[in-house]
């Protein structure tokens, strides 16, 4: 986690200058794009995060939570 939420890493420079393909830059490209999506996806999570989504209220799960904690609640009141 902490690889991909660093913006900027220090590598070695290769040897070899005529290489096409270089490590180094692809990996800093990986690390970036992954660090720019996992902000994306929090955000997103987060406005997921209503009590309409978070209680099923918008499939009409509110009443049997509700319910249900009904149920608990009057068990431990009997308990006391």
């Amino acid at each position: 986690m902490i690889l991909l939420s660093v913006g900027t890493l220090a590598y070695a420079e290769s040897t070899t200058p005529d290489s096409s393909w270089n490590f180094n830059e692809s990996l800093q490209q990986i690390i970036t794009l992954f660090s720019r999506l996992w902000v994306v996806l929090a955000m997103g999570a987060g406005k997921l995060m209503s009590n309409t989504f978070v209680y099923g209220e918008f499939m009409n799960f509110d009443v049997y939570l509700w319910q249900m904690w009904n149920i608990s609640k009057n068990f431990a009141n009997l308990a006391i």
